[in-house]
């Protein structure tokens, strides 16, 4: 662990800096910058004496992929995650297994696709094999962690009292106390009762859409991770956020495993979703973070496929229609995918975007 060291206004800056990338022309962020002396020196002045409070949450309901509540803070309020997230990370980070994704950095959902594919080859010894997979998702993840659980493990990299001051207040806070609903509020009520944390038990949940709360799951988790992978009861194990794979050439070795996760799991009050749940043949393939793995081949998620599409269809009123169709072909130029890629270059051409000569990078005119 890194002893501990005070905070400087560089350090607010650096975190302002992570917190505006790629969202400059965002209306949060130019109100912020309007008064950026007095902001920067407002957060500065605020941790450093241990009195900064959350200024409030916001409230939404997202469509896409599917329907789910998502809370997001204020500006400043995002600045001070980062804050909290730059000065833990390098804390928590180099000690969790190399194969948990999300909220690390090279580490996304692409990475993630990348390794369940290739430890797919491998574990069948290319395909040649009989192997099986295990995959499983954690029920209702995110409003079922103890927060004062995460608070204490969190407490073990907090070196500094601005530190556990600033974690106690932003992984204990009731995020529905004085949230407000930017857009359209009675959208909540097609939420699923148990998935919304509005009806959380008193204690429990973390805010999906907050830094914090990604990095959280990581925390929380690498104890499943650790107890999985020290254990080697099975050859190859991977997480990303809440969806769990394990692969194996021994079904009972599987079968061990899905053990050990559900008792892991029942010690962290959380449990395994049984229609998620799945043990089959590699040989029938596997979708995991956006990619259906197949013997010799893998393609894009059918879902992620037609949101592409849908997006680069009309780009119209996109901010960053390059970056957007750059991103797509990013999930895409790791698949059998050509011609998919191709449909989008002619869709995008038509709207002033201009592509690399293979297909894997766009920019507008």
């Amino acid at each position: 662990m890194l002893s501990p060291t005070a905070l400087t206004i560089e350090e607010v800056i650096e975190a302002y800096e992570c917190c505006r990338k790629d969202k400059r022309s965002a209306e949060t962020a130019i109100e912020f910058e309007a008064d950026f002396s007095r902001n920067i020196l407002k957060i500065y002045n605020e941790v450093r004496t241990c009195t900064w409070k959350p200024s409030g949450h916001m409230c939404f309901v997202v469509k896409n992929p599917k329907l789910r509540e998502v809370w997001a803070s204020q500006f400043a309020d995002r600045v001070v995650h980062h804050l909290v997230y730059n000065r833990l990370r390098p804390r928590f980070e180099p000690y969790w297994i190399a194969t948990t994704f999300a909220c690390i950095e090279n580490r996304g959902t692409s990475a993630a696709s990348d390794w369940a594919a290739k430890a797919a080859r491998k574990v069948s010894h290319g395909w040649s094999k009989r192997a099986y997979v295990l995959q499983a998702d954690i029920k209702n993840f995110f409003p079922r962690i103890d927060r004062n659980r995460l608070y204490k493990l969190l407490l073990e990299g907090c070196k500094e009292d601005w530190v556990r001051h600033l974690v106690d207040e932003v992984v204990n806070v009731d995020v529905t106390k004085g949230a407000h609903f930017p857009g359209n509020s009675s959208l909540l009520k097609h939420i699923p009762y148990h998935k919304s944390l509005w009806n959380a038990e008193k204690g429990k949940g973390l805010p999906i859409g907050n830094l914090t709360s990604q990095f959280g799951a990581n925390v929380f988790l690498d104890i499943l991770d650790q107890e999985i992978v020290r254990s080697k009861v099975a050859r190859h194990y991977g997480r990303y956020v809440d969806d769990i794979i394990v692969m194996d050439s021994d079904l009972d070795n599987l079968r061990a495993a899905y053990k050990k996760i559900v008792t892991v799991l029942r010690d962290l009050e959380l449990q395994l979703h049984p229609e998620k749940t799945t043990m089959r043949p590699m040989k029938d393939g596997f979708d995991f973070c956006g990619r259906f793995v197949k013997p010799y081949r893998s393609y894009l998620r059918k879902s992620t496929s037609k949101r592409g599409t849908q997006s680069i269809t009309d780009l119209s009123e996109n901010e960053h229609p390059g970056e957007t169709v750059t991103s797509y072909l990013a999930l895409a130029r790791h698949c059998n995918s050509y011609s998919l890629r191709k449909r989008w270059a002619i869709a995008a051409s038509k709207q002033g975007i201009v592509f690399s000569r293979n297909i894997t990078r766009a920019r507008a005119k």
